[in-house]
């Protein structure tokens, strides 16, 4: 926040008013550049604490505290990764994470597969016979596209 502009704006304010002399010696004017000073912190913290209360824009101990409330392990140590895997972790919590996942099974590789949620991470577990090359390519996909941890269970 700007504080000297704050305080110019409210010192401009009150000389137009000709009720208070709030020259630079006054004690109106250290009041009011006090005052000025300690709003301005006061709205950098709101602002702060505002931008942690969302995912979309914390950067700090926003994210630190969905990372509990999720426990979720962060494969991408940046703010954007983190983010996608709070995310991901909030939607899958949501009643239609598990049937979100069955279905990108099903559209992406033509296969059924049961999903459950362990202890901080996604279990997918697929009851069909796969190649190694396929198990492989399901892998791959899986850590990128699921940021929390993800157990693939391939039953024969």
């Amino acid at each position: 926040m700007n504080y000297p502009q704050m305080f110019n704006d409210l010192s401009n304010k009150l000389r137009n008013s000709g009720i208070y002399d709030n020259d630079s010696e006054s004690v109106v004017y250290a009041l009011l550049y006090s005052f000025s000073e300690a709003l301005g912190r006061i709205l950098d913290e709101l602002n702060l604490v505002y931008r942690e209360m969302f995912v979309q824009t914390a950067r700090t101990d926003g994210l630190s505290e969905y990372m509990n409330l999720v426990s979720v392990i962060f494969p991408d140590d940046s703010i954007a990764g983190k983010r996608k895997s709070i995310i991901t972790a909030l939607s899958f919590n949501n009643e239609n994470g598990a049937d979100m996942i069955r279905s990108n099974f099903s559209d992406l590789y033509n296969i059924d597969a049961d999903v459950s949620e362990g202890s901080g991470s996604v279990i997918v577990t697929v009851n069909q016979n796969l190649t190694s090359e396929q198990e492989n390519l399901i892998r791959e996909h899986m850590s990128s596209m699921m940021p929390v941890t993800t157990t693939l269970d391939f039953r024969t």
